[in-house]
């Protein structure tokens, strides 16, 4: 498990590997649509859900800490952000406002990491030919096509940023605490490497003769847990909503 990568699909037999594509996709636009209009105490609902999310997913907890180092910093500069984004505004309130968006900020990232840990992009090629399938003079099965070949090559990005950091760092490639230099270092192999990688990809795709008519065509089937599940997600919305539009908590008080 040291070696594992949070950023790829891993198949697994947990409930969330097994929960259907296209539903599991509907939750999380309505999560999405809910976090982002909510504000106070009530966003701190989503923090015990998407941990429990995460637990579900089986991802190694010691690897998420550890790949999550760079998110954290962007969590606390976003948090900044809310602090000083309330002014004029009491010490307590902006305090709390820039809690809020860290909070929401970090729900939201490791709600779109259990999406991908638990989505291959084969999933993710049938579910979106399947929502386009229905509707005249578009070829859902090209823009599927489309979409399963950038899933294909994000882990392709996240593997070769890996490698170089590992590489410069076994060399002891970086200087001291120069950020500017050591940020070069790693950008301009990243971007070379990725662009060797993804010239490879393009060629196996050419050899495999790969074209948007003779990829998948099957559709995954809805279970009753995919139904209960979505049933839960969508009252738990609704609740939010609710609690948020009647001013339940207001956290300028504190």
């Amino acid at each position: 498990m040291a070696g594992l990568n949070i950023f790829h699909y891993t198949s697994g037999s947990s409930i969330l590997h097994r929960h259907n594509t296209l539903l599991f996709f509907l939750e999380f636009l309505l999560l999405s649509l809910v976090l982002f209009n909510t504000d106070g105490l009530i966003i701190m609902l989503f923090i015990p859900f998407v941990i429990f999310l995460v637990i579900l997913s089986g991802i190694d907890y010691a690897s998420l800490i550890r790949q999550l180092k760079g998110f954290i910093f962007l969590g606390i500069i976003i948090g900044a952000a809310g602090y000083f984004r309330l002014e004029p505004a009491s010490v307590t309130e902006r305090l709390l406002s820039g809690l809020f968006d860290m909070s929401r900020y970090f729900v939201f990232l490791l709600y779109s990491i259990v999406f991908i840990y638990t989505r291959s992009p084969r999933q993710i090629y049938i579910m979106i030919a399947g929502l386009f399938r229905f509707i005249p003079f578009i070829s859902g099965r090209k823009i599927a096509s489309f979409f399963l070949i950038v899933f294909s090559l994000l882990p392709v990005v996240f593997d070769t940023i890996k490698d170089v950091r590992e590489s410069i760092v076994s060399r002891c490639g970086y200087r001291g605490r120069r950020v500017l230099i050591n940020t070069f270092y790693t950008v301009y192999p990243v971007v070379v490497t990725s662009l060797i990688r993804s010239a490879n990809f393009a060629d196996a795709l050419i050899s495999r003769s790969f074209t948007a008519e003779n990829t998948f065509r099957q559709y995954e089937k809805i279970t009753r847990t995919d139904v209960i599940i979505f049933i839960i997600i969508t009252m738990l919305s609704v609740f939010v909503f609710f609690v948020q539009y009647f001013k339940f908590f207001d956290y300028s008080q504190i």
